[in-house]
């Protein structure tokens, strides 16, 4: 080929060469616009977040979504959602999911229509007339008197609530109660047309049984009120009992709530007790689960109880452990050896507030705590905080200066170990810090408390480590009290911690023993909740009673008894694993016992049970763990050998080994300066109640004998029937009725309706609202005439408007003075005048008159000044005559309030109201006045400064026209020599 040929192929391939770069440019071009165009939605959210428009709240969204941040945010992530749906429908076309209509309800019940009105216009969320239907379709009225009915209600509540969380097992039960102090005060009930707020009668009194006080509407209605306020006393404090089931999610429900003034005993609650569990067992026990026990808060009669009930020896017994060991506590057992069997009888104390009655000795006044040669006391803790730096320890003023006992939240950071750990620094000393062996004392207290929380709230301890712990609490107490007893120079009543947290401790550590042992047995599937026992669920209860008010029980029983409904609602909303998150009433009252375990991320299992015959191994570790710190704090007795197991049966050491033997631990104990709840007149028992105490079988059947009969008269009536012997006009009605909302029914019991009013004797009829709400005020209001329900249709009467069709108003107060009414007055010439009000008006305090409407105290420090115009009555031989002639006197000269009732043309007024007034009359006549021109009052003080210091007190009004001061003035005069 020659050279021509060559540069023409060569040019050839040239252009090819330059056509395939141009094509493939254009082909790179339009992939790189087909990728720009084809990016994915996330690249495209991605790139719209740095905008900052809608695109990136959804990309923000999803992103979180993407990794896990709406796991536990239920409610937040259905309100978006809804949120989002509603956005692009009508009014009418909105939906929501179930938790936020919870939420909506939640908000509805707590804080009420303003505040519910206030989130959904912000939210976008429903109408409030919407809330308040699914408010009213979920409501359930339950009977809170332990009655048949009460029972069986709340069966097929229960059967609900376990068809809902899925829930196919029997679940352990126990009863929850405590008492709260409420507004001493009756409340009226239109509903059920009753008083509510006494707690029983006056004479002989007794205040455990349910008490009703039905008006009716006959001639005996205002009577049987006055009746009531006179021979009734009205309950001080509110005590409820609630079912407490140890599953998560199934709600704490109401059977019982009274008002009480503290005055039953321990053979009273267990007859209610007794009550409660036969009318469980025949009704809720099939579908929820055993009752196994009670909870309480430190109550001496309820531990009392208690201790008797567990130290019982007849029967069948239940003691997972050897009592030889130390476990001296028991359960009433039902069912045989091999086969599923159930606990009865047990014995449960609040393990809050336990927690708080073991931390409130570390600063007490009288009380020293002593472990060996040791003192225990909270000035140790105030050198932790003085030697180390605050974000070791976390500890402040709130913990060192325990103003507020109840904070919970103190306590437990008190015990936490962060705070052991500084103490134990403290103990064996640094490079720069010397040993201090003083602190060993309260580091081995505060190592015992938080061992007792453990049991409880710990996440990191299994359930075989629980028993350990409370194998050790249980002893180291025994060793300790024994220790104390034995000591010449140390007494339990000042040395020691108080004798009812002492038996709290006992019962607590054995109760959670037996309940561990009797859920591996019968319940191994489920959960040993141990944190959901004691009566912590009733203070939730009465803090809800009181919330959006500063957590202030400012409420009476009336007001409990109208929002039980309720209350009983947010129970279940609580217990919803969907529904929204509650939270304690206040900070100081929340579980922050997870704190000190930052690094965990999982609890441990509740349901990994020790096997058989692993309790006893572990109670006896926590048995040699309680010796071993009682060396180390030189708790032993004066002759030690422990080398030898036939030492420990030396009378001299036995105590050490064997705390709890009758002959050692039995002994007679000091009175206690600081009981807790002690009854008046209940001897001081010694550390365990000895078997002699416990009740006799015929004491409790005369108290259940009682019950019963109270029980079958007032409480296993369907609602709404008026009690035996109660009157009544119209036929009682026991049908029941379905009534239906717009998305639901709820079944509801009819109620006859209540006439609001009575008829007062002579005055005609009054609402009962009113009068209560007097009678509060006043409970001998009947008997003093110059202060009674004043008649208000007096001319409706007098026009001949029938009784049935005249509108009664509410009453003001009797200690004012009001217009249109009658008074009594005396002139400055002692002329007494009867005249029904006008008008009232004073002098401005620049030209005119100021006209009074309202009305006008007799109290009032103006009262002088106010000018009172009246209708004047004419006295007559059959009583008084309103005539036309008018009167002007000042407010200052009414004397009194003056019931006259209308007959023919005549006011009449009561012969004995009559006298008492003209008693008052006479009694102002023949009271001198002071003199106009006394002469001010004057007080000298002299002092080492040269100067005398004379107090002019003010001087009276005077008529000739000179304005005087009424300040007090001091006048200083210098002396001179």
């Amino acid at each position: 080929m020659g050279r021509s040929e060559v540069l023409e192929v060569m040019r050839n391939k040239n252009k090819i060469i330059a056509k395939t770069k141009s094509e493939l440019f254009f082909m790179q071009s339009k992939k790189l616009r087909l990728q720009i165009r084809n990016r994915s939605l996330k690249e495209k959210l991605k790139e719209y977040s740095t905008r900052g428009d809608f695109k990136a709240i959804s990309y923000k969204l999803t992103k979180a979504g993407q990794e896990g941040k709406f796991e536990d945010k239920r409610v937040l992530l259905d309100t978006i959602e809804t949120v989002a749906n509603n956005l692009n429908v009508k009014a009418r076309g909105k939906r929501f999911k179930a938790s936020v209509r919870q939420f909506y309800e939640t908000i509805m019940i707590l804080g009420g229509p303003r505040l519910a009105r206030f989130v959904s216009q912000n939210l976008h969320g429903p109408d409030v007339h919407t809330i308040y239907g699914w408010r009213q379709q979920n409501l359930k009225k339950v009977p809170t008197n332990a009655s048949t009915e009460t029972f069986m209600q709340l069966t097929e509540i229960y059967k609900e609530a376990k068809t809902k969380a899925s829930i196919t097992a029997l679940i352990p039960v126990l009863t929850a109660e405590d008492e709260t102090a409420i507004k001493a005060e009756v409340s009226y009930s239109q509903e059920t047309d009753e008083l509510l707020g006494f707690c029983g009668q006056e004479e002989d009194h007794q205040c455990l049984l349910p008490v009703r006080v039905v008006i009716g509407d006959d001639n005996e209605s205002y009577s049987r009120m006055i009746e009531a306020f006179n021979s009734m006393r009205i309950g001080t404090q509110a005590r409820v009992i609630l079912l407490n089931p140890l599953h998560p999610h199934l709600p704490r429900m109401a059977i019982v709530m009274l008002p009480t003034c503290n005055k039953f005993n321990h053979t009273d609650v267990a007859a209610q007790w007794k009550q409660i569990n036969t009318n469980y067992k025949a009704h809720t026990e099939p579908v929820l689960g055993p009752l196994i026990g009670h909870s309480s808060d430190g109550d001496s009669r309820r531990r009392k109880l208690m201790l008797n009930l567990m130290r019982q020896n007849a029967g069948q017994r239940y003691q997972p452990i050897s009592q030889q060991l130390g476990f001296h506590l028991s359960a009433r057992k039902e069912g045989s050896d091999g086969e599923s069997y159930v606990v009865r009888d047990l014995g449960d104390q609040d393990y809050i507030h336990q927690h708080k009655k073991l931390v409130n000795p570390l600063d007490h006044e009288i009380r020293v705590m002593t472990m060996g040669t040791f003192t225990i006391h909270m000035n140790h803790l105030e050198l932790v905080a003085r030697e180390f730096d605050r974000k070791r320890h976390h500890l402040t003023k709130d913990h060192l200066q325990r103003r507020d006992r109840q904070n919970w939240k103190a306590a437990q950071e008190i015990c936490f170990l962060r705070v052991q750990d500084c103490l134990q620094e403290l103990l064996e000393g640094t490079d720069d810090r010397p040993p201090n062996p003083g602190v060993l004392g309260t580091l081995t207290y505060l190592q015992l408390v938080w061992h007792y929380v453990e049991i409880f709230v710990s996440p990191v301890a299994t359930l075989t480590t629980r028993i350990r712990y409370a194998g050790f609490v249980c002893h180291f107490l025994g060793i300790w009290r024994n220790f104390i007893t034995n000591h010449p120079d140390l007494n339990i009543a000042h040395n020691f911690i108080t004798r009812e947290a002492y038996q709290d401790c006992l019962i607590s550590v054995h109760f959670a023993v037996i309940l561990i042992c009797f859920m591996r047995d019968n319940h191994p599937d489920a959960d040993c909740l141990l944190e959901l026992t004691g009566s912590d669920c009733c203070e939730n209860h009465f803090s809800i009673h009181g919330q959006w008010v500063g957590n202030r029980h400012n409420y009476s029983f009336g007001e409990m008894v109208r929002n039980i409904r309720h209350i009983s609602r947010l129970h279940e909303i609580q217990v919803d694993a969907d529904g929204p998150k509650f939270s304690k009433a206040h900070i100081k009252q929340e579980n922050i016992w997870k704190k000190q375990y930052p690094d965990i991320t999982e609890d441990v299992s509740l349901k990994s049970y020790p096997s058989m015959g692993e309790e006893v191994e572990a109670w006896t570790a926590g048995m040699e763990m309680a010796q071993n710190r009682a060396r180390n704090v030189g708790m032993l007795p004066t002759s030690f050998h422990d080398s030898d197991e036939e030492d420990q049966e030396d009378p001299l050491q036995r105590w050490f080994f064997y705390p709890f033997d009758e002959e050692h631990h039995d002994v007679a104990e000091e009175a206690d300066p600081e009981v807790d709840g002690q009854e008046e007149g209940e001897p001081q028992d010694s550390g365990l109640v000895n078997q002699e105490s416990i009740i006799e079988d015929e004491e409790l059947a005369d108290v259940q004998i009682m019950f019963d009969e109270v029980l079958n008269q007032h409480t296993d009536e369907p609602l709404g029937h008026e009690p035996a012997g109660a009157p009544t006009d119209e036929p009682q009605d026991d049908t029941s009725d379905t009534t239906s909302s717009r998305r639901g029914s709820s079944t509801n019991v009819l109620l006859r309706a209540a006439c609001p009013t009575v008829d007062v004797p002579g005055y005609g009829r009054q609402y009962k609202q009113t009068l209560v709400r007097l009678l509060n005020d006043n409970p001998k209001l009947s008997h003093d005439r110059l202060v009674r329900v004043r008649q208000t249709y007096i001319s409706k009467r007098n026009s001949g408007i029938p009784d049935a069709e005249a509108d009664t108003t509410e009453l003001p107060a009797h200690s004012d003075i009001c217009l249109f009414d009658d008074y009594v007055a005396v002139t400055s010439s002692g002329t007494m005048l009867v005249l029904r009000i006008l008008r009232m008006r004073k002098k401005g305090a620049t030209r005119g008159f100021v006209e009074y409407k309202l009305p006008v105290k007799y109290s009032a420090v103006d009262r002088k000044d106010i000018v009172v115009v009246g209708q004047l009555y004419t006295d007559t031989t059959g009583g008084f005559v309103l005539e036309g002639s008018t009167v002007v006197v000042k407010a200052s000269e009414i004397v009194c309030h003056i019931n006259l009732c209308y007959d023919a043309g005549i006011y009449s007024c009561g012969h004995e109201e009559f006298q008492l007034i003209l008693e008052e009359v006479n009694k102002m006549k023949t009271t001198p006045e002071s003199s106009k021109s006394a002469q001010p009052a004057h007080q000298q003080s002299a002092t080492d400064d040269g100067t005398v210091r004379t107090t002019v007190v003010a001087a009276p009004e005077s008529d000739d026209g000179v304005r005087r001061s009424r300040r007090q003035r001091t006048v200083i005069t210098h002396l001179t020599h």
